[in-house]
């Protein structure tokens, strides 16, 4: 199984933080990007995304750019101040091989390094980063593979 981690692209400033809009800055660095991901991602088959509008906006580039079949999923575990355990326990409720999650730092980083080492590994992902994890069977605490992350 595979697991890619973003974190949303730039954001607007001001107003509610839920709120808060992709830039023009964000929207063009998104339709640049995922050409470059599809270079090594062949496939997703579902993603989640926080609710927030940055991150919602960010996966539906995403969701366009990779045709992905599955609608795309709002959840509330991916907003911020992540609830970790419940995202892992969502996620392998999941039968397709290749899940994507939209989040914010610091949690997309902290899930990162959660599910890649029992060590604290110091992550950064800058607005628009995806990492790439890879799985034997379920997604778990520790058992990941860190494939790539790719930033701006």
């Amino acid at each position: 199984m595979n697991l890619y981690i973003v974190r949303h692209a730039h954001a607007e400033n001001g107003g509610p933080d839920s709120e808060r809009r992709l830039s023009q800055h964000g929207q063009e660095f998104m339709k640049e990007q995922i050409p470059k991901w599809k270079r090594s991602i062949s496939n997703v088959d579902l993603i989640l995304s926080s609710p927030y509008k940055r991150a919602l906006e960010t996966a539906e580039y995403i969701h366009k750019g990779f045709d992905v079949k599955h609608e795309l999923i709002i959840e509330q575990s991916l907003q911020p101040i992540m609830n970790i355990p419940d995202l892992i326990i969502t996620l392998s409720s999941f039968s397709v091989k290749n899940i994507l999650v939209v989040g914010h730092m610091p949690d997309v980083a902290e899930l990162t390094s959660l599910l890649v080492s029992s060590n604290n590994i110091e992550l950064l992902f800058t607005p628009g980063t995806i990492a790439a994890l890879e799985f034997k069977e379920n997604i778990s605490l520790y058992r990941g593979k860190l494939r790539f992350i790719l930033n701006n």
